[in-house]
């Protein structure tokens, strides 16, 4: 758990920094070779739990929100990282961060449990993941989301499926009454 928190305050952390903070002795090598899919699965895991159990309510249910029978709250978060990994995690570029980490995540507002979790490449744009936001959210769930999940299938795929959605308005985007 240190090494998934407590690196938050190195800019790019090391393996090298990562060993002397747990202060352990172990090649950076060493420390290398366990980073394992089976230690990805696990930190992923931690991390997911660590979120879960900082973020949890008890069970808001204000009046206006009774009639739906979840309400999703999705959103990203992004952070440079280290140049080197440009090839695996890309960033923007140019003026921006050449290699940069975003993660995707779901929130269920009423129960205070993460549902949809991902780590994605900076560059790929939250309206990349509306397709996976729509098998997420069943009949009667309300998801909420900000501008940069503005995509107009998704909305009309949760609409045909009974859900419901709020989201700000893309300036552009064509309003009309159905008949």
């Amino acid at each position: 758990m240190l090494m998934t928190f407590g690196q938050t305050g190195m800019i790019h952390p090391s393996l090298a920094g990562m060993i002397e903070a747990i202060q352990a002795k172990m090649s950076r090598v060493a420390l290398h070779f366990r980073f394992t899919a089976n230690a990805v699965a696990f930190l992923t895991a931690c991390l997911k739990t660590a979120i879960e159990t900082s973020t949890h309510s008890v069970g808001i249910q204000p009046k206006a929100l009774e009639k739906f029978n979840r309400v999703l709250i999705f959103d990203s978060s992004s952070w440079d990282i280290d140049p080197k990994l440009k090839p695996i995690l890309p960033g923007s570029g140019g003026g921006a961060s050449d290699a940069n980490c975003k993660l995707q995540a779901g929130y269920e507002y009423k129960t205070g449990h993460l549902g949809f979790f991902a780590v994605t490449e900076g560059i790929k744009p939250d309206q990349a993941h509306s397709y996976c936001l729509s098998d997420s959210v069943k009949t009667g769930d309300l998801m909420l989301t900000d501008l940069g999940y503005f995509k107009l299938a998704t909305f009309q795929k949760l609409a045909d499926q009974g859900a419901f959605f709020l989201s700000r308005f893309s300036i552009g985007t064509t309003l009309r009454q159905a008949i």
